[in-house]
């Protein structure tokens, strides 16, 4: 699971794969800041580019911002198609253990 936040409209989409969840999201829009990226366990992936179309994901450094610290930022939530609410999406991920 990969979960993809469109920054504008602050939506999170929840994709299966990693791949899938990259297809989604052009190398235009990631280099311009409108998509962010999270893994399964909701810590932050960064992007980095191969080609100007072309990127990979690596885990952020220690101390970016999860997924679970930006749930009160979402307006919407999509599962498998399906508009969820960020309570729904809590759910799905652990719980940050203060470290």
């Amino acid at each position: 699971m990969i979960w993809l936040l469109e920054t504008k409209e602050r939506c999170v989409y929840g994709f299966a794969s990693e791949a899938e969840g990259m297809a989604r999201a052009a190398g235009s829009e990631v280099a311009a800041g409108l998509w962010q990226f999270f893994d399964a366990e909701g810590g932050a992936l960064l992007p980095s580019f191969t080609t100007p179309q072309r990127y990979s994901l690596a885990p952020a450094p220690a101390g970016a911002a999860r997924l679970q610290d930006i749930l009160h930022e979402l307006r919407a939530v999509v599962i498998d198609g399906k508009r969820l609410t960020a309570t729904a999406l809590r759910e799905r991920l652990p719980p940050v253990v203060p470290g």
